[in-house]
């Protein structure tokens, strides 16, 4: 990272994802606050990030009182943040008996080559889980992923495989199909809270080095999670044929014979 020749800023507002660019900003004799929610080992500028653990709780509440019982996390669950977000939401399912299925997710930055075996990996996946089930990705990408999978295996969104994103991307959820609901972080109140924070440490009054957490603002449902579970394979399969030809003129009876 390199600042202008000329900057003469007092203090630095960072989203800190390497200990690289850790190392580089501590060679500035400025305040830094971390607005990342990645946790490096030896890093410890004052944080203000996302509360996973209640991002999590609000996505367990979202698909229980919807009636699914069996729930799953699809993310890179290499990175350190994104397995902290499946570990807290399988903490929270325990509590309601529930265990997870985990998807190890390439994230979107790695390498184009292999997108085609993970897409195939996901679908087979997919596949072999019990349905329904309600499924918390860690970010758009993943999720736009995990919808084109279930329109290639014919899987109904949301009766058999509700989807939920990590995160609430206004623009590319109104373009999926069915639309994208998500967890919408407070993006505004941390870059708020680390300004307020930023301030306090360029005036020079006390500010520890520790983690501030905000919890989400709430959860934004759109079609993708916007039903009750069906776990009635008839029911399911007739709304599976409803929903494919959804174009054509369909009598009661084609729909009964179809289960």
């Amino acid at each position: 990272m390199t600042l202008p020749q000329d900057w003469e800023g007092q203090g630095i507002i960072a989203q800190i994802l390497n200990e690289q660019l850790a190392a580089e900003l501590a060679l500035y004799e400025t305040p830094v606050v971390n607005v990342s929610g990645i946790e490096l080992r030896g890093v410890d500028f004052p944080r203000v990030a996302i509360d996973f653990n209640a991002s999590a709780g609000l996505a367990v509440e979202h698909f229980l009182v919807r009636g699914f019982r069996r729930c799953a996390y699809v993310g890179p669950l290499e990175r350190q943040c994104v397995k902290r977000h499946a570990d807290a939401f399988q903490d929270r399912l325990a509590s309601s008996s529930i265990s997870l299925e985990r998807f190890d997710y390439d994230h979107e930055s790695q390498p184009t080559e292999g997108r085609p075996q993970q897409r195939q990996r996901l679908e087979d996946w997919l596949d072999g889980l019990e349905k329904p089930v309600g499924i918390l990705s860690w970010g758009t990408a993943a999720s736009c992923q995990l919808l084109y999978a279930c329109r290639s295996k014919n899987i109904v969104v949301p009766y058999e495989v509700a989807v939920l994103a990590g995160e609430n991307d206004e623009v590319i959820s109104q373009t999926t199909l069915p639309v994208l609901s998500g967890v919408n972080n407070p993006s505004l109140q941390i870059g708020y809270r680390g300004a307020e924070r930023l301030d306090c440490l360029i005036r020079g009054q006390r500010n520890d080095s520790s983690d501030e957490r905000i919890p989400p603002l709430e959860i934004v449902t759109r079609g993708s999670t916007d039903l009750m579970a069906l776990d009635d394979d008839e029911l399911a399969s007739a709304v599976r044929f409803m929903r494919n030809n959804a174009l054509n003129e369909l009598t009661v009876q084609q729909v009964a014979d179809s289960v």
